[in-house]
């Protein structure tokens, strides 16, 4: 059920953020790396996806790289997505 409602909302996204939890139930894979391409055939331009305390992967047609998390003492994850996201955004609307 979920794919249905999920895959044509791709084809209209810049940008996909997904968590390590949603990758394989949404796209039957546990490689970020997979899960990546398969989302940029379906028309993102970037993807990222997080590992919590693992840090994250991303990826366009151009690039893919990583980057670790940030050693923190976490309080409640609630919303930790939600701010990884932001902070992407916030830093790409600063770049030229």
């Amino acid at each position: 059920m979920a794919r249905e409602a999920v895959y044509p909302l791709i084809e209209h996204s810049c940008i996909v953020k997904l968590s390590d939890e949603e990758v394989e139930p949404l796209l039957d894979t546990t490689d970020a790396e997979e899960a990546a391409r398969m989302l940029l055939e379906r028309g993102a331009s970037l993807v990222f996806v997080t590992f919590g305390e693992r840090g994250a992967f991303y990826a366009s047609q151009e690039f893919e790289g990583s980057v670790p998390a940030f050693e923190v003492e976490t309080v409640d994850p609630m919303g930790v997505g939600d701010a990884f996201l932001a902070a992407c955004l916030v830093c790409l609307s600063k770049t030229p």
